[in-house]
């Protein structure tokens, strides 16, 4: 009913009905595949990251033909490229610790004690969980699986060191790659 509506009030330019229809789209659940449709069709921009946040929180693999139909071939494919980036990033992340600083700025008398123990304790907590077939621990959970991690033979100030490093630097990962994706997608848009 209120797709109905944006539509004649988008075709007819009557700002307060077309308004009317977005919020009450709003404030309904709708598919994200539903809402990138809406948004190519009606311009609704603000409307493609959350949407594509929530696609890629499962496999794009799992979405269905009619989904596909929804989102559009093209958008599709952004969001495949993009997975794809997602992927090697995850892959890099696992396999290359955060570096810690090789000459800290304190003196830290067991430095290269330090850089062992992190380097096995990442591999062993995180390099693995993250390449798990089955149930892989998500780029946004690692801080939290980080400050889990037992750590005894590090330095504890070379240890908050990596910390303030990875915060600035891993966490936010996904976070970029989803924001590009939808930025794509907008574009694409625009072309429409």
């Amino acid at each position: 009913m209120y797709t109905n509506l944006l539509k004649v009030s988008d075709m007819w330019q009557i700002e307060v009905s077309r308004n009317y229809a977005i919020d009450m789209l709003m404030s309904m659940y709708l598919l994200p595949s539903r809402c990138l449709e809406l948004a190519a069709k009606f311009s609704l921009y603000e409307w493609v990251e959350p949407a594509v946040t929530e696609i890629f929180e499962k496999p794009l693999g799992s979405l269905s033909a009619a989904d596909i139909e929804c989102i559009g071939i093209k958008a599709y494919a952004i969001m495949v490229r993009g997975e794809e980036c997602m992927e090697r990033e995850i892959f890099c992340t696992a396999n290359i610790e955060p570096v810690l600083a090789t000459d800290p700025s304190w003196k830290c008398e067991k430095h290269k004690v330090c850089i062992a123990v992190w380097c096995q304790a990442w591999w062993d907590k995180i390099g693995r969980n993250l390449l798990h077939p089955d149930h892989p621990i998500k780029m946004k959970d690692i801080l939290a699986e980080e400050k889990k991690m037992a750590t005894k033979d590090m330095d504890e100030r070379c240890h908050k060191d990596v910390l303030r490093g990875m915060e600035a630097n891993i966490v936010f990962v996904d976070k970029r790659v989803i924001a590009g994706v939808a930025a794509s997608i907008v574009a694409y848009y625009n072309t429409l």
